[in-house]
C-alpha cells in the first residue's frame, strides 16, 4: 500500500456507505473481510460486528459451513452422487488468511487498536456481558469471553522465550460448556481418525476382519451413551456394522451382539425421519 491514508480513507468510506445505504446483511461480509484481510493496516476496522451475537453466531455458522469436518464432507458427496453432480473442487478458493471466524480477527486485533479503540472495545464487551449474563445466558456469555482480552492467558510455547501465547480465559458456566464441547470435539476427531485409518488399511490392505471388528468395537465405546456424537455417526456405524454382518467368519455371539445393535440405530434412524415428515 503505498498511500496509506488514502488507503484508509477509502476504506471508511466502503464501509460507512455499507452500513448507512445496504439493507442486505450479506455486504456486512465485506467489511469482516476487509477487517480480517488488513488487520495490522486498519486496526479495529470490522470491530463493530462484534456488538451483535446474532452476527457473531452467523459468522460461526458461516465458518462451519466453509470448513467441513469430514462426515460433511462425505455426506456433501453423497449427495452430489445421488443427484448426478461430479464431486468436483470448491470454485472459489478461500484465502487461508482470510479464513478465520469473527471471533478470533476480534481477539487478535485487540493487540493493533490504539489506547482509546480499546477502551471502546471494552465497553463494548461490557455492554454484550450486561445483556447476556452468565446464569441466564451461558452460551452467549462463552462468547463474549472468547473475545475478552482484558483476562487473557499468557504462555511460552514449551518453554521458548521467544514465543508466547495469549488465549481468552473461560469462567464460570461458561467453562463447563466450553470444556464439554472440548471434551465432544476430541472424541470426534478419535472416532474420525479410526474410521479413516480402517478406510485406508482395507485400500492399501485388502479386509481384515479383526481390524474390522476392532474398530467398530473401539468406535461403539467412544459413542456410549452420548447422544449427540450417537446422531451424528448413526449412518455411518450402520453401514460398518451391515458391512459386518455379511462375514460368514465372526461368531454367533458377535452376529447377535452387532444385529442388536443394528436393530436400534436403525430404529432411531426411522423414527427422526417420521418426527422430521410430520
Amino acid at each position: 500500500i503505498t498511500d496509506r491514508k488514502l488507503f484508509k480513507k477509502f476504506a471508511n468510506y466502503i464501509k460507512k456507505s455499507i452500513y448507512e445505504r445496504s439493507n442486505n446483511i450479506a455486504l456486512l461480509s465485506v467489511i469482516e473481510t476487509v477487517g480480517i484481510y488488513f488487520m495490522k493496516e486498519l486496526p479495529g476496522y470490522a470491530l463493530d460486528l462484534v456488538s451483535s451475537m446474532n452476527l457473531i453466531y452467523l459468522d460461526i455458522n458461516r465458518y462451519v459451513l466453509l470448513n467441513p469436518d469430514s462426515q460433511m464432507i462425505d455426506l456433501r458427496r453423497q449427495i452430489f452422487q445421488v443427484v448426478g453432480i461430479p464431486n468436483k473442487d470448491r470454485r472459489y478458493k478461500i484465502d487461508d488468511k482470510c479464513n478465520q471466524m469473527l471471533q478470533v480477527y476480534a481477539f487478535k486485533s485487540y493487540f493493533f487498536l490504539n489506547q482509546q479503540q480499546q477502551e471502546e472495545y471494552n465497553s463494548v464487551l461490557d455492554y454484550l456481558y450486561s445483556i447476556y449474563a452468565e446464569d441466564t445466558y451461558p452460551n452467549e456469555n462463552l462468547q463474549i469471553q472468547k473475545i475478552d482480552v482484558r483476562n487473557a492467558i499468557i504462555s511460552r510455547l514449551n518453554n521458548q522465550d521467544d514465543v508466547i501465547i495469549v488465549e481468552p480465559k473461560i469462567e464460570g458456566r461458561a467453562k463447563q460448556i466450553n470444556d464439554q464441547r472440548i471434551s465432544e470435539a476430541s472424541k470426534s476427531k478419535f472416532i474420525n481418525e479410526k474410521i479413516n485409518g480402517l478406510a485406508s488399511d482395507i485400500k492399501e490392505n485388502g479386509f481384515d476382519l479383526q481390524k474390522y471388528v476392532n474398530t467398530v468395537n473401539v468406535v461403539l465405546e467412544k459413542l456410549g451413551k452420548d447422544e449427540l456424537l450417537n446422531l451424528q455417526y448413526e449412518k455411518i456405524i450402520i453401514q460398518m456394522i451391515a458391512g459386518l454382518l455379511h462375514k460368514s467368519d465372526i461368531t454367533l455371539e458377535q452376529r447377535n451382539f452387532y444385529i442388536k445393535e443394528w436393530l436400534i440405530r436403525i430404529k432411531k434412524v426411522f423414527i427422526i425421519n417420521l418426527i422430521l415428515l410430520k
